[in-house]
């Protein structure tokens, strides 16, 4: 099968064509299955053909597998291969996608093709929390996504959790809309975690405000409460006694619905992008803790270089 718009994953195996050996395979293995990526070996040629495009560009083949060598349907190829394009959209920020996938016997024979739609998203303008030089760490989330992919008590939680985080990050969204997906991500995975999982009633739990349920997440999975510095705007516009990360997004987030004047939310002119860039980090950190990831991730800071990430906070 072909995938699109998947960046350059390194380190990875060499790859070999006539008149040149280039970094080029990624295997991913997960819950009894394997995933090959061969990329092409004009990638960052082909990429930047399509920059400050809305297109997307055939980036690797991919092969299919179970570990074993034993067949498998083609429902559940396509379950598997969703899983697989849910956690690598995850992430890199924005849906890549397989396209034209086809199935083969044993003795090569086809046996089947899907000709359908995938979500897919423009190769450039999105924030992925993955560093792209470090295969590692996805090998990792994308075998930890997809056991929770692939345990039906699991599944619905990793699958909405994460959409909402791709959705978020895009840069098709105005900002406001980006704000409410993801903090209604958090706020659906806390529900998720603490009334359906946990010993919540619904009554009481409809009854906390938002940030104490955001507070208490960040917590346990030891996420700083402060407001990075780097995000000046949101401090800057938030009210005096809102200056924490959960209290200043939600105030903020609720103030785009209901302001006391209509220039309310927007008197500083970085506080809902601020907004944005933090409650997506909350997100994503949220579900990689969920996920019990323990790789590096990329802070949403302005001017962080694509490859200065860190260890999660709770590793």
């Amino acid at each position: 099968m072909h995938w699109f718009n998947t960046p350059a994953i390194l380190p990875s195996s060499p790859l070999a064509l006539p008149n040149v050996t280039f970094a080029g395979r990624w295997v991913s293995e997960a819950a009894g299955w394997r995933l090959t990526f061969d990329q092409r070996a004009d990638h960052t040629q082909a990429t930047d053909q399509v920059r400050g495009t809305s297109r997307s560009v055939f980036t690797h083949v991919g092969k299919l597998e179970r570990i074993d060598g034993s067949g498998f349907t083609a429902d559940e190829a396509d379950h598997v291969l969703s899983g697989w394009q849910v956690a690598l959209s995850f992430a890199t920020g924005r849906w890549v996608a397989p396209v034209l996938p086809v199935g083969y016997r044993p003795d090569g024979a086809l046996a089947w093709e899907q000709w359908a739609p995938w979500y897919c998203s423009r190769y450039h303008g999105h924030f992925g929390f993955w560093d792209t030089h470090r295969s590692e760490d996805l090998n990792e989330l994308c075998s930890k996504f997809m056991t929770h992919w692939l345990d039906p008590s699991l599944h619905a939680a990793a699958r909405h959790t994460a959409r909402h985080a791709i959705c978020a990050s895009s840069d098709d969204a105005m900002l406001e809309a980006k704000v409410s997906l993801a903090q209604s991500g958090i706020e659906y995975l806390a529900w998720v975690q603490n009334v359906i999982e946990g010993t919540s009633s619904a009554t009481s739990y409809k009854g906390l405000p938002a940030h104490a349920k955001l507070n208490d997440m960040l917590s346990v999975a030891q996420v700083p409460l402060i407001i990075p510095p780097e995000l000046e705007g949101l401090a800057r516009l938030a009210p005096s006694n809102m200056q924490t990360g959960p209290l200043a997004t939600t105030w903020l987030r609720n103030k785009l619905v209901h302001p006391k004047d209509a220039a309310q939310p927007y008197k500083i002119e970085s506080a809902l992008w601020s907004c944005w860039l933090l409650s997506l980090e909350y997100l994503e950190l949220l579900l990689l803790h969920r996920l019990d990831y323990r790789g590096h991730y990329l802070p949403k800071r302005p001017h962080i270089w694509a490859h200065q990430s860190i260890p999660v906070p709770w590793a």
